[in-house]
């Protein structure tokens, strides 16, 4: 009993010590009121009324009904339990109950006695949730902002009047939990709670502004399409369907093509991607086009003549002309909506590693889109590549690579190629060539540089992968000038080839590779820098002497006898080239500029951790 009265006497002093003489005098009312309850637990029912009265007196915000409503029966059940007892330490628990609501009343807090039992200050809003399963996280948009929460977490406003507020659907394992408000305004003091129950479909008509829905038009029926979202492919077939986001959604869809005996059905997207935000609709319609192929018998992959796609159309692009054939594929000019591009079909060898390497360029080629927008890169727009159709054409079904070869889609450049440029004996006996050609090596090893710095190699730099983005004309002096005076003329291309440092290697033009490049795609050792550097020389060596390296042809046995399939002679080949480098004493015009000459010693060294970097180049250029 004396405890008890200690108390009672410790905690009114805390209390009265901020008051005014009259609110004391109030509350010693209140005290005496609980003391007298502590000798008869019949009073202590109307000491608990009596301080609940006092906080409504002293805090006119506070909200009586809920707080009397919610609290008094609380107090009563605990009068009627010390009744019952007839003992006065249920007297005691009412009384200080009844303190401590008088306390936080006094203090701005409304006291919600439910059985949430939420305290809320009276400048403060609360939103909790309730129904979700434990493991979601739930949303709510506040004044426009958008607020992610855990289940168990309660929304808490401070310092806010009011709060228009919006909810949306949670998904949860495949099923859609929907809240049981959609929107509302919400003052100070309120305890909004919001309850979720779990629905059948998709609930998009209700949550409108909360999902963006996707209509396609024009594909027949039952046909499926892939659509990429943030990222994600979706294989779907219906027409209309709703994508729950909080996030803008980036969307991306391709054409579908329905091949037939001699003919192909290709239904094309009128708008391919977009960017949209929740609440919008993307209406998609596809157009449908059909490509009637010659029937002309298809060679074989070993004697393919790329040819026969003059005239066609190979996804969507009309071929007009073959411009380039090279070990690795054939370059066409095609053209699409009126504007040229480059279309280079990568060949398909049974005795290399081409599923391999085409593995690489799928999983790539996004990576390397995004790499050709360097001003000194010749810039990638798309690639086709379905390991199930160069099987089939690996397999003997050339229909297969006929209709759906693996194509890159690039920059058409009207300037051709450096090796087009060497067949101007006026220009390569000129004055200007040394400055033409510094120019060029310059350019390109920035832009190695560039690749090198992200963990790419290209792997096969040489005169006919170096284009012009015009067409040069005039005489020697007007070529240089016209060249050192445009940026992003001068352009590194087919980074179809590229692939990470350290990756395997499956392709080598040997005229250009260094040894140990040759003996990676045996080995299965990985690609490095150093192999570019190496070629850019090898580059150099040629524009300036017109001539290729003594030890080419030991490189060139070593590839031939790989592809026989004997890689022991193969190495032996390689070996031998290493051999020859080591004594490799380069021959150079007895004019050539001495910052060329050093670019070309310092690259065409056996040990590729000697070689100049990309980056030494330019400086030693530069300087």
């Amino acid at each position: 009993m004396l405890m008890s009265f200690i108390l009672l006497i410790s905690t009114s002093m805390i209390l009265i010590s901020v008051f005014s003489y009259v609110l004391i005098a109030l509350i010693v009312l209140g005290i005496v009121l609980s003391l007298i309850s502590l000798l008869s637990p019949r009073v202590s029912y109307v000491s608990s009324v009596y301080l609940i009265g006092l906080t409504v007196y002293l805090n006119p915000g506070f909200s009586l009904t809920q707080s009397l409503i919610n609290t008094v029966p609380i107090l009563g059940e605990i009068n009627m339990l010390s009744g019952l007892l007839k003992t006065p330490v249920t007297s005691i628990i009412s009384s200080l109950f009844s303190l401590a609501l008088l306390n936080l009343g006094i203090k701005g807090y409304e006291i919600y006695l439910s059985k949430h039992a939420d305290i809320v200050k009276l400048d403060s809003i609360i939103f909790s949730q309730h129904g979700l399963p434990k493991q979601a996280n739930w949303n709510i948009v506040v004044n426009s902002e958008v607020k992610l929460l855990k289940s168990n977490e309660k929304l808490i406003l401070s310092n806010t009047p009011e709060a228009k507020y919006e909810l949306c659907p949670t998904l949860v394992d495949h099923k859609y939990y929907v809240p049981n408000k959609v929107t509302g305004l919400a003052f100070e003091g309120e305890v909004i709670r919001i309850n979720y129950s779990p629905v059948d479909g998709v609930p998009y008509e209700k949550f409108r502004n909360c999902f963006t829905v996707f209509e396609v038009e024009g594909l027949p029926p039952d046909t499926s399409f892939v659509i990429e979202i943030n990222g994600a492919s979706l294989k779907l077939k219906d027409r209309k369907f709703a994508k729950l986001s909080l996030e803008p959604l980036y969307w991306k869809v391709n054409e579908i093509r329905i091949s037939r005996e001699d003919e192909e059905e290709i239904y094309e997207p009128d708008i391919k991607e977009g960017l949209t935000f929740r609440g919008g609709t993307v209406k998609i319609n596809f157009r449908r086009k059909v490509i009637r192929y010659k029937t002309a018998k298809i060679p074989s992959i070993e004697n393919w003549d790329p040819g026969i796609w003059v005239g066609q159309e190979v996804y969507g692009y009309r071929v007009i002309e073959v411009i380039g054939l090279g070990g690795n594929g054939y370059v066409m000019k095609v053209e699409k909506n009126g504007l040229l591009y480059a279309m280079k079909v990568l060949s398909v060898n049974k005795f290399t590693n081409s599923l391999e390497h085409f593995d690489n360029l799928l999983k790539e080629s996004e990576n390397l889109e995004k790499l050709s927008k360097d001003p000194r890169l010749v810039s990638i727009y798309g690639s086709f590549v379905d390991k199930n159709n160069i099987q089939s054409a690996l397999a003997g079904d050339y229909t297969s690579y006929y209709k759906y070869p693996p194509a890159i889609i690039m920059e058409f450049m009207e300037g051709g190629t450096l090796f087009d440029l060497i067949s101007r004996v006026d220009l390569v006996q000129s004055k200007y060539w040394q400055y033409i050609v510094k120019l060029v090596i310059k350019e390109i090893a920035k832009a190695l540089t560039f690749l090198h710095k992200r963990g790419y190699v290209h792997l096969d730099v040489k005169p006919q992968n170096i284009f012009l983005k015009e067409k040069i004309n005039g005489e020697p002096e007007v070529v240089y000038k016209i060249l050192s005076s445009t940026p992003g003329i001068i352009k590194l291309g087919d980074l179809g080839s590229a692939v990470r440092v350290g990756e395997k290697i499956t392709q080598a033009t040997p005229a250009y590779s260094p040894p140990e490049q040759i003996e990676a795609v045996i080995t299965g050792k990985g690609a490095q820098p150093s192999m570019d550097n190496y070629a850019l020389g090898v580059t150099l060596y040629k524009l300036l002497t017109m001539k290729n390296l003594d030890y080419v042809n030991y490189l060139d046995k070593a590839f031939d006898e790989y592809i026989k399939g004997d890689p022991s002679i193969a190495m032996k080949y390689i070996n031998m080239a290493k051999m020859s480098m080591v004594n490799f004493k380069p021959k150079l015009p007895h004019n050539t500029l001495p910052e060329l000459a050093n670019v070309v010693q310092g690259t065409l060294v056996v040990d590729p951790k000697r070689r100049l970097t990309s980056y030494d180049i330019v400086k030693i250029l530069e300087g």
